[in-house]
């Protein structure tokens, strides 16, 4: 079902090499202030959901 996927995997980490996959290091301070703004957007769309339909008068 997925013969041609896996058949592509290795051929592609062969093509890029080393600049495929994950970055070998990361800045945990810019990561760190990077989650901070990622939840505040998450908490301020949260919030201005419409209320439920039982709130309405």
């Amino acid at each position: 079902m997925f013969e041609h996927v896996m058949k592509s995997l290795p051929a592609n980490r062969q093509r890029r090499g080393s600049t495929g996959g994950r970055p070998v290091s990361y800045d945990t301070e810019t990561y760190k202030r990077r989650n901070v703004v990622e939840r505040s957007f998450n908490l301020f769309k949260h919030w201005r959901a419409p209320p439920a339909m039982t709130s309405s008068p």
